[in-house]
């Protein structure tokens, strides 16, 4: 087994420094595996004097991995990737590993092509001598700020080049987009702003580029808003002016979601109106995120950000969670002109589904001062599956995670009148029977003497459709209700005055009640009462 895994080996030390840089890649991966240490398992425990040997040879691998990089100059994103693999024996490895490990990471040629690699790539930084959990953060900071440093002596246009260089090998040795650039490329724009709009103007040039296609054009505009102000704007303006939807969508993100300020710059706020009235949806949804920046600084701008008008969902959330969610402290319902609520409503009519938490608080918070219009929407939701029977699982939410407070309103009885009046106007639709039941318990709560007036109300009513909408309202009824003796009585001779259909009707109905909800237990327990 020895004699195979040294072949192994011997193949990698090969392709390490293979032109092919897949090839030294994998050769690199293939090196780090042999660098584990055994853990044991299935009750087995590994003893020092089991771990000597593969300690040992170990230490062997890695002396001949320095050897190998003193001997032949490696590529630098290959030896980003040498320093992912021994990153770890570096920082927690035992004691008589930890050195030649460190030693093979200082025998790393510092270059600036090197050291801009490894920035690219979000680190790794240098393991720590500290016996204190380091600070990761401040590392990478520390790490970025250097290169920055060295970049100096660099014109803007190489460091262009350059970065191009190592982002596209980047990608060729990790196999993936690294979005970790993000963070190098913050530290260097806002220190060079110059290298932010060079980059900018290659990403207009050539939007396939890497340069501009791993989200960095969204974190170049985020800094040189901090340090250069209408310059991010007017290019802002420019990529939007460009047309490409890809772009479009960073400079978005860069002034919307991902904004780290409250003030608006020169000009901010025609390109902030602009990005949301864009036809691409993603576009429109990132631009809202900056509602929650400036709606306690810029109110008005704000409110019209949020009620741009919309033939889909998109931004809905960000509707939501900025009118719904006071606590954030942003925008409230009532600052809202009449006109904007009538349009907030009707797109909450319309939209795909209402499940969220988001629109399920802004619902909550719209019925505390109009909850018949919480109760329209509703109601306009259920008819739509009338004509469209696709919609129904997404109507109504399957659960509330707070109800809306319609027994806090005076208005609260009218609102038990407005369902059964409409329930009883279509008395053949299923849709309306069946998501008409469930709306009726949101709205009623608990079975009081309320909703028992207005159920005794219909069943004195000569009208036959009257007594199916109470045998609607009661399919959903709470169990306990079927007990009430008395009640029930009331409302079986009721059905029965009107012949054996409805008597049938209203008997299937207490049934329903009675078998609704939810039934768990321990196994050999009873069944406690749930819903």
């Amino acid at each position: 087994m020895l004699e195979l895994r040294d072949q192994v080996l011997e193949l990698a030390f090969t392709e390490l420094g293979n032109a092919q840089l897949e090839r030294a890649a994998a050769a690199v991966k293939l090196i780090g595996a042999a660098l584990s240490l055994p853990h044991g398992g299935f009750g087995m425990t590994v003893t020092p004097e089991m771990r000597q040997p593969w300690t040992s040879y170990i230490e062997a691998v890695v002396g001949r991995l320095q050897r190998c990089l003193v001997d032949h100059p490696l590529a630098p994103t290959i030896l980003v990737a040498v320093r992912e693999e021994l990153g770890w024996l570096a920082r927690y490895g035992p004691n008589e590993l930890r050195g030649p490990v460190r030693m093979v990471l200082d025998s790393i040629p510092r270059t600036v092509d090197n050291e801009l690699a490894r920035a690219l790539h979000g680190g790794p930084t240098d393991p720590s001598d500290s016996p204190d959990v380091p600070d990761w953060h401040q590392a990478a900071n520390d790490l970025f700020a250097r290169v920055v440093e060295q970049l100096t002596a660099w014109p803007d246009s190489e460091v262009i080049t350059r970065m191009r260089t190592l982002l596209s090998e980047e990608q060729r040795v990790c196999g993936s987009q690294n979005s970790s650039a993000r963070l190098f490329l913050m530290a260097l724009v806002s220190r060079r702003p110059s290298i932010g709009e060079l980059l900018c103007n290659h990403a207009l040039s050539t939007p396939t580029d890497p340069l501009a296609s791993l989200g960095l054009v969204t974190i170049t505009l985020i800094a040189m808003g901090h340090t250069a102000g209408g310059r991010a704007v007017h290019w802002g303006r420019s990529l939007l002016s460009d047309g490409n939807v890809e772009l479009v969508r960073e400079v978005a993100m860069a002034f919307g979601r991902q904004r780290g300020q409250a003030d608006l710059l020169p000009g901010e706020a025609d390109l902030l109106r602009d990005l949301a009235a864009h036809e691409d949806g993603a576009v429109h949804s990132a631009t809202l995120g900056a509602v929650l920046r400036l709606g306690a600084q810029h109110n008005d701008l704000a409110i019209e950000l949020l009620t741009v008008p919309r033939d889909d969902d998109a931004g809905l959330h960000e509707l939501a969670m900025a009118l719904g969610l006071p606590q954030l402290g942003v925008i409230s319902w009532p600052d809202l002109t009449e006109h904007q609520q009538d349009d907030c409503l009707a797109r909450l009519t319309a939209c795909r589904s209402i499940d969220s938490y988001e629109i399920q608080q802004l619902l909550r918070v719209i019925a505390r001062t109009a909850p018949a219009a919480v109760v329209q929407l509703l109601q306009a939701r259920v008819e739509a599956c009338e004509n469209s029977p696709t919609l129904a699982p997404q109507a109504l939410p399957h659960s509330w995670q707070a109800s809306p407070p319609f027994r806090d309103h005076q208005s609260f009885p009218q609102l038990l009148h407005q369902i059964g009046d409409w329930l009883t106007a279509a008395p053949g639709s299923a849709w309306r029977r069946f998501l008409g039941a469930r709306l009726f318990v949101l709205v009623a709560g608990p079975y009081d003497e309320h909703v028992i007036g207005l159920i005794d109300e219909y069943l004195d009513d000569p009208e036959p459709a009257r007594l199916r909408t109470v045998a609607t309202i009661l399919s959903e009824a709470p169990r306990d209700l079927v007990w009430n003796i008395e009640f029930v009585r009331r409302c079986l001779r009721a059905a029965d005055r009107h012949g054996d259909k409805f008597l049938a009707s209203m008997q299937g109905a207490l049934d329903s009640a009675l078998n609704s909800g939810v039934f768990s237990a321990v196994p050999g327990q009873p069944y406690p009462q749930g819903r």
